[in-house]
């Protein structure tokens, strides 16, 4: 997957399995799923698990469906993530202000 968007990726596993058909080999959806799912970074490793341990049958469509919903779950906790890194460290919020106070200068005294 590297840099790509979701959407990328999955239109990149389509044209392999479209090639692939293409020659006449069949295809088991069960394997374009663990094909699919084995290319997604680490970040996606709990919804692979949740995918691996389902007893329902998935289809394509629903997995493609699930993984782009997924990609913007993914998206959303980093923002909140690192909203909430500059709201409640406070070692990170003052960094910009220490010495910046009312008789901290020094540069005019000697």
């Amino acid at each position: 997957m590297k840099n790509q968007s979701m959407s990328q990726y999955l239109l990149a596993i389509k044209s392999y399995i479209g090639a692939i058909a293409a020659t006449g080999s069949p295809l088991d959806p069960k394997e374009v799923i663990f094909y699919t799912l084995n290319g997604l970074p680490a970040q996606y490793q709990a919804f692979k698990t949740s995918i691996h341990t389902n007893l329902q049958p998935l289809s394509l469509d629903d997995l493609y469906t699930l993984l782009c919903n997924e990609e913007l779950n993914i998206a959303q906790e980093a923002t909140a993530e690192l909203q909430n890194l500059h709201l409640t460290n406070p070692a990170m919020t003052l960094v910009a202000y220490r010495g910046c106070g009312r008789g901290q200068s020094n540069s005019s005294r000697r």
